[in-house]
């Protein structure tokens, strides 16, 4: 059975100036600058809008878009000596496990830094390693005192740069709650 993920849908209507800019503005669903509407044919379409979770975590961590304004990330520390890495798309959608298994990634909690070289050297870093269900990524890492830091450097996708995302966590985190949903309401007729 599929998951069913809540989606927002932007709807937009607007004349194009000219059937490149019908291609450029209709097709992705962002209104043409008003320069642009000179009584052209009108343009409707809609297209995917970013939800609430496209800035807010997920699980309880702390949230980045990444440096290739595609991904995302969310750290979370939810027990004593345990990480957690979730990767979400550009609409912080969680990745397919197999798309999950080709990021590369390590949790660092203690590194140097080399003004004269300008280099930092990884003296403590652990393997982060897909979750059994490939939802996450995982290492245990050495006890840390709270405020825990930590820096997680991951590679996104095997032909891509490595990324540093750093996060201090005054507290272990904690797994927001589920809403609940209220039953169906039964209407007599």
């Amino acid at each position: 059975m599929r998951t069913l993920v809540k989606t927002a849908m932007l709807a937009s209507a607007m004349i194009a100036a000219s059937p490149a800019v019908a291609q450029v503005y209709g097709q992705s669903g962002i209104p043409a600058p008003s320069h642009m509407r000179t009584g052209g044919p009108l343009i409707s379409g809609n297209a995917p809008r970013m939800n609430p979770p496209h800035v807010n975590p997920q699980h309880g961590g702390q949230f980045f878009m990444a440096p290739d304004n595609w991904h995302h990330v969310e750290g979370t520390y939810p027990r004593d000596r345990v990480f957690r890495l979730y990767v979400y798309d550009d609409y912080a959608r969680p990745l397919p496990a197999a798309e999950m298994k080709r990021v590369q990634a390590r949790v660092v909690t203690n590194e140097t830094f080399d003004p004269a070289t300008r280099k930092t050297t990884d003296l403590k870093a652990f393997a982060l390693r897909p979750s059994r269900d490939g939802a996450y990524l995982e290492a245990r890492i050495d006890r840390a005192a709270i405020p825990a830091e930590m820096t997680a450097k991951v590679q996104l996708k095997p032909d891509a740069p490595e990324y540093r995302f750093d996060f201090t966590f005054p507290a272990l985190t904690k797994e927001p709650p589920i809403p609940a949903v209220a039953p169906p309401k039964m209407v007599a007729r």
